[in-house]
């Protein structure tokens, strides 16, 4: 969901004059590679390179928050009904690898 909602707002803001490009290719990079990471985290070669998997995957979920930010701080660029449903895909996201980090860290070898 949340990888369709950064695709699609990129989208949405590519033939905008007001974005600079770079900062919009950082949005899309970012906000992507979250779900590419949990992938890989899948397939990790033991619990620790799953945990360390999905850390990286909530420090791309952060930048991917400092770009929402840094894009909607100017009005007009991400609309607020748009910027609100990023916001709270992050927060769920977010809260899920959370929560599967700190039990995975928990879990008894």
């Amino acid at each position: 969901m949340m990888a369709r909602l950064i695709r699609s707002t990129c989208h949405a803001l590519r033939d905008s004059h007001w974005i600079d490009r770079s900062a919009l290719t950082q949005l899309y990079r970012a906000g992507t590679s979250v779900g590419a990471n949990v992938r890989e985290a899948k397939y990790a070669e033991s619990r620790r390179d799953f945990i360390h998997k999905l850390k990286i995957a909530e420090k791309e979920l952060a930048e991917t928050l400092y770009w929402v930010g840094l894009l909607s701080s100017h009005p007009g660029i991400i609309n607020a009904v748009d910027r609100k449903e990023l916001l709270e895909e992050i927060r769920i996201v977010r809260s899920l690898l959370r929560s599967i980090v700190r039990s995975s860290k928990t879990v008894t070898p």
